[in-house]
């Protein structure tokens, strides 16, 4: 089986950037033409230098799951050119961004979001110890835990 390691950091599809993630999903050319043709304000897009900025700024977006699913089509786009040579029609992405989006739309229509669980302090003069383990049958196991003070700190 071939590994597909890349012997360039050029944008093999565009050619005229370093191919990083920011360029794979918002900056080759191909990505461009995709944000422009759904809608999505590019100059909300350009400001961000920052992955993780970009990703919290669209997550607080109006239009998060349309934004969410043209990323997912944008890198199965790109992954589909780079690893399996197998090149999809503009309008193929553009047909595959409007579908996924419609599908996220009803999934999160018909399931409420999940609480978020988080990790609250015992009283003064306890700590709380927090255990978790998987198994794979038969034969893989693995286990772990920490034992935390009133601040949160490691014992």
């Amino acid at each position: 089986m071939a590994c597909h390691l890349a012997t360039s950091s050029i944008c093999t599809r565009c050619t005229v950037g370093e191919e990083f993630i920011l360029h794979a999903l918002r900056d080759c050319i191909h990505a461009k033409v995709v944000w422009t043709r759904i809608g999505i304000d590019t100059p909300m897009l350009m400001s961000f230098t920052h992955i993780v900025p970009w990703m919290q700024h669209i997550l607080q977006h109006k239009d998060k799951l349309l934004i969410i699913s043209t990323l997912w089509c944008l890198w199965r786009w790109r992954n589909n050119t780079v690893l399996a040579h197998e090149t999809w029609p503009l309008q193929y992405v553009l047909h595959l961004v409007h579908q996924t989006s419609m599908e996220l739309r009803l999934y999160c229509e018909k399931n409420p979001p999940l609480s978020t669980l988080t990790w609250s302090p015992p009283t003064v003069d306890v700590v709380k110890v927090n255990v978790d383990g998987s198994c794979i049958p038969p034969h893989s196991m693995g286990g772990g835990g920490f034992i935390r003070d009133t601040h949160g700190e490691w014992l």
